[in-house]
């Protein structure tokens, strides 16, 4: 039975992980802010490692990525100790962020269309 639960907590994390990689986050960022949100409180860069089970140096950068994204925020404290952000509001941040970012894709695929759409009628015209 305990098999089986873990099957099924290990099933659920690939899933949350693989929605937050499509909301654009990195596996190592979405592994970490599961790993924070698990902890539930203060920790440290060694404790976020531990949990995510990621290799300590390999923390920092995603972790000051996040920082700058509003999902995670730093206790000042020695050692530093970071937090995850309230579930609801950073899950609205990165749906706002991915929101931005289809609006300039559509901005781009315009330009192409519009472009695109120009050569096929300089080629489509007959010649005199």
């Amino acid at each position: 039975m305990e098999r089986s639960k873990e099957r099924e907590r290990i099933s659920q994390n690939e899933e949350v992980t693989a929605t937050l990689r499509q909301l654009g986050l990195t596996f190592v960022q979405a592994k970490i802010y599961i790993a924070l949100n698990q902890i539930g409180e203060e920790t440290t860069i060694d404790t976020i490692a531990k949990t995510a089970k990621i290799a300590r140096q390999h923390v920092y950068e995603p972790l000051k990525v996040l920082e700058k994204m509003s999902l995670v925020q730093r206790v000042v404290d020695v050692p530093p100790k970071y937090e995850v952000l309230p579930v609801k509001e950073t899950l609205g941040i990165l749906m706002e962020l991915r929101k931005k970012e289809n609006c300039e894709l559509q901005k781009k695929i315009d330009f192409v269309i519009k472009n695109l759409q120009k050569n096929q009628t300089k080629k489509a015209t007959p010649k005199k």
